[in-house]
């Protein structure tokens, strides 16, 4: 079921790649493991949602992927666009570097930027980046070269690269290496001085901006009201939805128990490939108008997945209570969920992908009344 959900959502992709290259040809590869050769030259975009996608080969245009494992040894002559578990470069990519990872390791030549989301962002000795790095991460490594600016948002970066320009973000701890050059000003935020090893060399300047220490207990008061006045925004919204629209919520209640599999696909689409969709749409003047119409679509469905899985929930606890007895035992619950850390992005993901996925699966057939 999802390998057949994910080849069509890839398909969908392609089909909205071509709006940005509309005299350009498509290639799509799925399956277990998509391989483009050593010998192989793929004149044209291409787009997997294979389990592994290995480049050895020459792929002319730009690469979309949703994949576990990503492995380019080869060259891309475009940009390449993945969601991944695993990202690794070794060869070349002429463009740009976007992706959404948990480890993403650059041991090759990026001619353009790397924009990246990640726990784990490594750029080994023998990396050349020709543009800029703009990541956020969780722990950040970086040697080689990058020819213009570094902008981190980390927790812990270790810089031994040398940098064209300058090095910028926000750290947890920042660590220039043995060997670090940067030919710019170092400028980051943290609530820790920069540690500076042996033969690093700074040509501009340094400075710090720390986090503000304005008391801590009145910051910690400051958030507890902000998070409460939040979930009883959330709890506000979803009363008075169940209220206009019970028979939506019944609605979803039965897709979710009923078709799981195919609500969990599309909740992975919304959330992994839709973004993806309307950024190649944007590209194009002529795709604007439709682009605006599926960001409200996209928006609209994200809103709509917390009430959702709140009545899920509600529903399966009290079984045959009102309707609005079951939102509000539902509401409680899962706004409970998220006052706990951790578990709280957790819950999070559970309810975008499983509400979202609702939402799309009923968007076409689901008529919304008033209650009377």
């Amino acid at each position: 079921m999802f390998k057949k959900v994910l080849f069509s959502l890839a398909l969908l992709l392609i089909s909205f790649a071509a709006l940005a290259v509309p005299a350009s040809a498509q290639e799509v590869r799925s399956g277990a493991v998509a391989n483009v050769g050593k010998d192989e030259f793929i004149d044209s975009s291409l787009s997997s949602s294979a389990t592994k996608l290995n480049i050895e080969g020459v792929v002319n245009g730009n690469v979309y992927c949703t994949s576990q494992d990503v492995v380019i040894s080869g060259v891309v002559n475009g940009n390449v666009y993945c969601f991944a578990q695993n990202i690794t470069v070794t060869g070349r990519i002429d463009g740009d570097l976007t992706s959404v990872a948990l480890n993403t390791k650059i041991s090759g030549i990026i001619n353009g930027s790397i924009s990246s989301t990640t726990s784990s962002l490594i750029t080994t000795s023998t990396a050349k980046i020709r543009q800029d790095i703009i990541a956020s991460a969780s722990n950040a490594s970086i040697d080689g070269l990058v020819a213009r600016d570094v902008t981190i948002s980390a927790t812990t970066a270790r810089v031994g690269a040398t940098i064209g320009r300058n090095l910028m973000g926000n750290y947890g701890q920042l660590t220039l290496t043995e060997g670090a050059i940067i030919k710019g000003n170092v400028d980051y935020k943290s609530n820790n001085d920069l540690i500076k090893e042996n033969n690093t060399n700074i040509e501009g300047n340094t400075s710090r901006a720390s986090a503000s220490t304005g008391g801590a207990a009145g910051g910690i008061l400051s958030f507890a009201l902000l998070f409460i006045g939040f979930l009883v925004s959330l709890l506000i919204v979803s009363m008075t939805l169940i209220v206009l629209f019970p028979s939506y919520f019944e609605k979803t209640y039965k897709e979710i128990s009923n078709k799981t599999g195919s609500t969990i696909g599309w909740g992975l689409f919304n959330l992994l490939v839709l973004p993806f969709v309307i950024a190649l749409i944007t590209v194009t003047v002529i795709g604007l108008p439709l682009a605006g119409l599926i960001v409200v679509v996209w928006v609209l469905s994200l809103m709509l997945s917390g009430p959702v899985f709140a009545y899920y929930i509600g529903k399966r606890i009290t079984k045959k209570a009102s309707p609005i007895k079951t939102m509000l035992v539902g509401s409680l619950v899962v706004l409970s969920l998220y006052a706990l850390p951790v578990i709280n992005i957790i819950v999070a993901s559970i309810v975008a992908i499983v509400g979202s996925g609702a939402v799309l699966n009923l968007f076409k057939t689901s008529n919304i009344k008033l209650k009377k």
